[in-house]
């Protein structure tokens, strides 16, 4: 056990580390920084950090080494980021609170308060997968949000190429999202179950959607509830207005030209003209 007052360096991928001061402590079981504090040129953290080992898992150290991080206080520039997992968008900063825990490849956030810079927030606990992924280790995040606040182009920006390509790009129609509920994605499919809080009105759905590595031929199913929704802005057809209605939904396609579903249910309001 030692008292580190100021270490500098630069990783091996570039990352270069201004100053970290803690108590350190180092066993053959783990790596333990305590009252840690840890300065880059675009980030800063507040908090202490765990690495839990047997010696062997060095050699798989993405997928065996456990992380357990208490953010007590961080702002996370993207661009430190991209160390690390190069898909985050330039020049954006995370403030983080949240207790980390798992492996590179395997690790859950718990109890995440997070806002970035352009005051988009989310709320919630995330477990995330292969963010460091090879071979057949693709992505995958499961999220329970209390609170996720923030529009498509915002969204788009904090991972271009991997939500850029995944999301609907119809989603931008709703403007500022106000939502709540369960998620899980991979780069093929989504299920959620969520209520969601928008310009186009409010929300409530429970579907599975599949084939979003090409969105707009994807198919979904589920169920889905509309209040005061404002359907033709959505679907750019100026002939219909705003509408309530609960339906069973079964079907493929966003466009005019793709669409093709099957919808089952009651419409309790709905402008036409």
């Amino acid at each position: 056990t030692t008292f580190i007052n100021k270490l500098s360096f630069q990783d091996h991928r570039g990352l270069k580390v201004e100053n970290i001061t803690s108590d350190f402590t180092y066993t053959k079981k783990n790596i333990l920084l305590n009252d840690l504090t840890m300065k880059t040129t675009e980030s800063e953290m507040i908090g202490r950090v765990e690495l839990k080992y047997d010696r062997k898992d060095f050699s798989d150290f993405n997928n065996k080494v456990i992380f357990d991080v208490q953010f007590d206080k961080a702002s996370i520039a993207t661009n430190d980021l991209n160390y690390f997992y190069n898909e985050f968008g330039k020049n954006n900063i995370f403030y983080v609170d949240t207790h980390l825990v798992g492996t590179l490849n395997n690790f859950t956030t718990h109890n995440l308060k997070l806002v970035d810079k352009n005051q988009s927030e989310i709320i919630g606990s995330i477990n995330f997968r292969n963010l460091f992924g090879k071979g057949n280790q693709t992505f995958y995040m499961k999220g329970n949000f209390d609170r996720i606040a923030t529009d498509y182009n915002q969204v788009v920006r904090v991972l271009p190429r991997v939500l850029g390509k995944n999301l609907p790009t119809m989603l931008s129609k709703f403007g500022k999202i106000n939502l709540a509920g369960a998620i899980e994605l991979t780069q093929k499919y989504i299920n959620a179950d969520v209520y969601l809080l928008s310009k186009l009105g409010e929300l409530e759905s429970n579907f599975s959607m599949q084939n979003i590595d090409e969105i707009d031929k994807a198919a979904y199913q589920g169920t889905i509830q509309l209040a005061n929704f404002d359907l033709g802005s959505l679907l750019n057809e100026k002939t219909l207005g705003r509408t309530t209605l609960n339906l069973e939904i079964d079907g493929s396609g966003f466009t005019q030209k793709l669409l093709n579903t099957k919808l089952k249910g009651t419409i309790d309001k709905l402008y036409f003209n």
